[in-house]
């Protein structure tokens, strides 16, 4: 049994829908088999099979009809309670036409069998919308195909059913059999309604006709899946009725009325059994094998081919088999992927959708084949003509559903509100767009909206915009607006356009905006404003202010090239004289004051630099370091070098950045030191990110390590229990551009589990432009191996949740005497959820990291969204790991894992885990106290969602304290110099005398002092014997310092702690 629930995929708590599901198509499609036979057993008896043309116009005519009244119902009845009304007037509509079919003739018994038109073949939309009102997209991709063997199942029923039923009670019994069938049917929407997940959103009526019609434009634009379905539907209904037509006109040439029926119900039994067994067992895995685009296409391919062979070999076989080829592909396929496209359309969008599909789309299509089957006159079209038309509709077919991946993500992607995806601008759009937005920003600084025209400067980039945009914006009054108006003018600039954008903006009073300005000049190229750059000078020097010096030492990097440019041969520039304690510059008196003549060169600016860079207090300091490294100047290392030893942290970064820049000797090795040891961290980070490809092999050194021994890897364990390395050294690692990015890639399987970890969540921070320059093929290879990691932790896990390590330490060093901990399963599983977390982080790298972010969000959600993320997921990810890094990431821990294939070895950490777990580790080891002590941490309040490798160092500093009852463990109004973790025993929190809570094991009190160190609030006192850890938060603040993972997971918990303390406040 569990292998068949294997085998189609059924998973724990589908139980409850899967039943319901299953039984509303079984019976009300079962109901509609037997009309349709009992329908056309009295056509076909009564009239001349001639008219099979002009039938399939009426038959058409009538399904839109009541489609529409079908709609109209929704507008104001919807909810299972009008699922099961209708379910139950169906009943009595074939229950009444049993009752006249007895005796009627002629045109009584034509309206009768138009009438079994009416209701009966609405069933299969009524039964099939109250499934999909209960599944995620993910689900309705596994039990759809389910849902629809059912169906299958009921038409094999009621057909083997029908020569009883005739024999017995003649064809109204056939029709009274189909009426018991739908009025069983009619509760079971109303279970399926109670039983499904809550909805964030009602559902709207789909309204009026015209409305409906309305909106299904919108619908179209919108959400593309909609005509993706549309187009499936018209040209398989085409097809239907082509292929139904060819295999009649080959019965009614060979055999007599008693072989066709003969012929046709054996033909019916065997060909839905085939279909049956097709969607049970390869209906599902065909879509995930190739997709929703393919799985659409399979249809129309087919039919081209079976196109060729009925007009070649025309006869009953070939009809045959192009009636069951036709018929396996549209039930077994093609209707559960047009399901499967319109689950995260809009509700209303989707009901819209299968009413048009049942009620015009697939009328239509018949309507259209049999005004080309009429064409041909009463003879009909010839076998090649016939053959021609279906190969002809399945080439159009494969067109019209070519789009069906791309509109089906775009779906996923709006149902998690990403709303539509931004698609390419023609040229002349964009023209359009920028003119729009230029007298938009225009009208908005005329009116001095600040905010207004700050946000909309902040959209425009190169692809659609100029200068010409920006240029009113660069002399607004406002100052806001300005520096708004400089950042949008540094996006849209185009090389060599420096002196064109200083011509645009006059010298803005604003010392940071004109250094912005001559920043972004420089960087576009194009010449120099030697004039401008003086008065800069003039004016940084004369200033005692960050910005002054800044705008000061931006001109000075612009005046180092003044001697190679013709323009500034001979300048001499009237600037105030210096300032105390700065270098002199040469000085001529002069009627109008004294004439000051900058220095002007590489050689003459770089000396000055080095004078400045020296001098102890000044504000121009950091500013001369900084034009040093922007000048690469390698002569001035002596002054870089003697600048990082400074405790003014402006001057230390921009000493580390030129350090960087000039390539001093030994820079990069004393940057990383403080890199690890948490010193100056933003400054010595932003600087390392500046050193290139050159680095990487020192930053891959300095990534984070796992502890323990005996690894497979030597770069991936710690030489002993201490740890070394750091995050930030991936952050670095990202941030110093593609190639660097490409180099850590290649040696990605030389690295260690948290180097990984660490160097793929750094990887999803790149920028986009960086990303997409890294090879992709790069990207995957680190991809399927982070894949590999976790899929071989899975074979593992099993084994140490069913008790093959069977855990046997009784007792603890240091008095702790904790319960038997599975350490090593709960690392595993940890490591196997993080793995998956960083698969995606990898993704990012070079998929749509929109997209990747809000499915991210929507695995956190209900049972509903989360469907529609992994839906979404295995939509955008590479075609060659999506369906492994799905099922990964859906991975249901409550029911047994598959054990088959060969374990992976340990690295040292999990070995210790599992050494520790079966008592192997000896209690003299130095790491089995501390891991003692991280059992108790990691089942804590606080640190909870952090693995028992990041907790180690914190185990390391706790201290095990006894205490017997009455005994206060803090009082308040004491320090708060620790924070404490309960390890047994039972512990009162009083306030002003008064019980506020209790503290039990994994209780955490203190944390509060981890914050402001903050006298105590409460006493705390041991009601029992007790036991606890305690955390001295001098040696924790520096190991928050050390580790960023760490810190990250605890500001997580002490920020849920303070709002569920601000929530019961």
């Amino acid at each position: 049994m569990s292998r068949l629930r294997a085998l189609i995929d059924l998973r724990r708590g589908d139980g409850p829908i899967v039943l319901p599901a299953a039984g509303v198509a079984f019976l009300g499609v079962g109901a509609m088999s037997l009309a349709g036979i009992a329908a056309d057993t009295l056509f076909v008896s009564a009239f001349d099979l001639g008219q099979i043309s002009r039938f399939y116009v009426v038959t058409s005519g009538v399904r839109f009809a009541a489609a529409l009244g079908y709609a109209a119902l929704l507008r104001r009845y919807e909810g299972p309670r009008l699922d099961g009304a209708l379910l139950l007037v169906t009943a009595t509509s074939i229950g009444v036409a049993a009752l006249l079919s007895q005796r009627a003739t002629g045109a009584l018994l034509y309206a009768i069998c138009v009438s079994l038109l009416v209701l009966p073949p609405l069933l299969p939309l009524i039964t099939f919308r109250a499934v999909l009102g209960t599944l995620e997209a993910r689900q309705a991709r596994r039990l759809l195909p389910l849902v629809a063997a059912a169906a299958t199942v009921g038409v094999i029923v009621a057909s083997a059913a029908v020569p009883t039923l005739a024999g017995l009670l003649g064809t109204a019994g056939v029709l009274y059999a189909g009426g018991v069938l739908a009025v069983l049917a009619a509760p079971l929407p109303s279970v399926l309604a109670e039983r499904a997940p809550a909805r964030q959103e009602p559902i709207e009526p789909p309204g009026k006709l015209l409305q409906a019609l309305a909106d299904a434009r919108r619908d179209l634009i919108e959400a593309p899946v909609v005509g993706v379905v549309l187009a499936g539907v018209l040209l398989g209904a085409m097809a239907a009725n082509l292929v139904d037509y060819a295999l009649k006109a080959a019965l009614k040439a060979r055999y007599g009325r008693e072989e066709m029926a003969a012929f046709l119900g054996t033909f019916g039994a065997a060909a839905n059994l085939f279909i049956l067994l097709a969607q049970l067992f390869g209906s599902s895995r065909f879509t995930a094998r190739f997709g929703v685009r393919v799985s659409l296409q399979a249809l129309f391919a087919t039919l081209v081919a079976l196109g060729a062979a009925v007009g070649l070999a025309p006869g009953v076989a070939s009809a045959a088999v192009a009636r069951l080829s036709e018929n396996t592909f549209r039930y077994a396929i093609s209707a559960p992927v047009e399901d499967l496209l319109l689950t995260p359309a809009p509700p209303a969008a989707r009901v819209r959708a299968k009413i048009l599909a049942k009620g015009l789309a697939n009328p239509l299509g018949g309507a259209l084949a049999g005004l080309l089957l009429a064409a041909f006159g009463a003879a009909g079209p010839s076998s090649l003509q016939l053959g021609a038309l279906l190969a002809l509709t399945g080439a159009v077919g494969m067109v019209a559903v070519a789009r069906a991946r791309r509109a089906y993500t775009r779906a996923l992607a709006r149902a998690l509100g990403e709303g539509q995806l931004e698609e390419e601008l023609s040229p002349q759009a964009a023209r359009a767009l920028g003119r729009e937005l230029s007298q938009t920003l225009h009208r908005r600084v005329g009116r001095r909206d600040v905010e207004g025209s700050a946000r909309l400067l902040a959209v425009l980039d190169d692809r659609f915009f100029s200068l010409d945009e920006v240029a009113h914006a660069l002399r607004a009054p406002q100052a806001e607006i300005r520096r708004a108006a400089v950042a949008a003018a540094l996006r849209v600039g185009r090389p060599g356009e420096g002196p064109r954008l200083l011509a645009l903006a006059d010298p803005d009073p604003e010392d940071d905006i004109e250094q912005s300005l001559l920043s972004g000049a420089r960087s576009l190229g194009g010449g120099v404003d030697v004039a401008r750059l003086g008065q800069a000078f003039a004016r940084g020097r004369a200033g005692n202010t960050p910005k002054a010096a800044a705008l000061w030492g931006e001109a000075l990097v612009g005046l180092a090239a003044v001697e190679a440019s013709p323009k500034g041969r001979g300048v001499r520039l009237s600037v105030p004289p210096p300032s105390h304690g700065s270098a002199p510059l040469s000085a001529r008196g002069g009627a109008g004051g004294t004439w000051v003549e900058p220095p002007r060169g590489m050689e003459a600016v770089v000396a000055y630099l080095q004078q400045e860079a020296l001098v102890p207090g000044s504000p121009r300091r950091a500013p001369a370091l900084w034009a040093i490294g922007e000048l690469r100047a390698r002569q001035a290392h002596r002054e870089v070098l003697l600048s990082l030893g400074s405790s003014d942290r402006a001057v230390f970064a921009a000493a580390a950045r030129a350090a960087v820049l000039i390539e001093a000797r030994g820079a990069v090795a004393a940057l990383l030191g403080r890199l690890t040891t948490g010193s100056e961290v933003r400054a010595v980070t932003e600087a390392l990110a500046l050193a290139g490809p050159a680095a990487v092999g020192d930053l891959i050194a300095a990534l984070p390590t796992t502890r323990g021994q005996g690894a497979a890897m030597a770069t991936s364990v710690a030489s002993g229990p201490a740890l070394t390395g750091s995050v930030r050294a991936a952050r670095v690692l990202a941030r110093l551009g593609p190639e660097a990015c490409a180099e850590v890639l290649v040696r990605y399987a030389e690295l260690g589990y948290r180097a990984r970890n660490a160097v793929a969540r750094a990887l999803a921070t790149v920028a986009r432009r960086t990303g997409e320059a890294v090879d992709p093929e790069l990207v995957l290879q680190a991809m399927e191996m982070t894949l590999e990691y976790a899929e071989s932790l899975l074979l593992l896990y099993p084994t140490t949740l069913y008790g093959r390590l069977k855990p046997q330490r009784e007792s603890a060093p240091d008095g702790l005497r904790v319960e038997t901990r599975g350490l090593l399963r709960r690392e595993m599983r940890f490591r196997i959820e993080e793995t998956s977390a960083r698969l995606l982080d990898l993704a990012a790298v070079m998929g749509d990291r929109d997209l990747i972010t809000r499915a991210r969000a929507a695995l956190a959600e209900g049972v509903r969204e989360r469907g529609h993320g992994l839906e979404l997921l295995e939509n955008i990810l590479p075609r060659s790991i999506a369906a492994r890094a799905v099922a990964l990431l859906e991975i249901d821990w409550g029911t047994p894992l598959p054990t088959s294939g060969k374990p992976p070895p340990l690295d040292g950490w999990l070995e210790k885990c599992r050494n520790f777990d079966t008592g192997a580790l000896p209690s003299s080891h130095p790491m089995a106290t501390v891991l003692e002590k991280v059992v108790v941490l990691v089942d804590s309040s606080l640190f909870k969602g952090l693995s028992g490798e990041e907790l180690y160092p914190v185990a390391e500093i706790a201290e095990a304290l006894e205490y017997e009852p009455g005994e206060e463990v803090v009082r308040e109004g004491d320090p708060g110099d620790a924070l404490f973790v309960v390890v047994e025993g039972d512990f009162k929190v009083m306030r002003a005398g008064v019980a506020v809570r209790e503290l039990h094991r994994g209780s955490v009190f203190g944390e509060v002092a981890l914050l402001d160190g903050a006298p105590r609030a409460a006493t705390v006192t041991a009601e029992t014997e007790g036991k606890v850890l305690r955390i001295p938060r001098a040696e924790f603040e520096g190991l928050l310092d050390e580790s960023p993972e760490l810190a990250r997971g605890v500001i997580r918990t002490l920020l849920g702690h303070l709002r569920a303390a601000g929530a019961a406040g």
